[in-house]
């Protein structure tokens, strides 16, 4: 029920969104922007540091601000993945620094996706990856839909 301008593009690092942030943001009057990078960050043995991954982010909030100063932008969490999960201690610490940077903004939220994605005993749940245990399946985008739909739809009524 909200129409979407995807913008998104396969293989992006936060830095990348931050380098093209103005062709990204660019729709004349959108009501939101939802970003959901940094997973491509987290890669066991080339793995950025969490305060590097909060500093891109905030190089690419400064850009679209100076864009749409006042627009609502929505950081959908880094996922933990089966195949990345020797570096998930490293997204959970970046995912930490980019929720208290966006509690202490105004206009900016965090969506956290993680415990959809986790299996009881607190690792990935393998029904929600793809094959190669880094992509969403079809069962994981639902997971994912059932947290990210619902917070949007509460602050975009139709």
């Amino acid at each position: 029920p909200i129409p979407v301008i995807q913008r998104g593009f396969g293989g992006a690092k936060i830095n990348d969104v931050a380098h093209f942030s103005e062709r990204l943001v660019a729709a004349p009057t959108p009501r939101a922007i939802v970003v959901f990078a940094g997973s491509n960050d987290i890669q066991p043995g080339d793995t950025k540091d969490a305060q590097t991954i909060l500093a891109s982010f905030q190089a690419f909030i400064r850009r679209a601000r100076a864009v749409h100063p006042a627009i609502p932008v929505y950081y959908i969490a880094i996922t933990p993945s089966p195949l990345r999960w020797e570096a998930w201690p490293t997204a959970q610490a970046a995912n930490a620094l980019i929720e208290d940077y966006t509690a202490s903004q105004p206009g900016l939220h965090f969506i956290d996706t993680t415990a959809a994605l986790l299996a009881a005993d607190g690792t990935p749940d393998p029904a929600n990856y793809r094959f190669d245990k880094l992509h969403l399946s079809g069962a994981g985008y639902a997971a994912w839909k059932g947290v990210i739909r619902p917070r949007l739809l509460a602050d975009f009524p139709h």
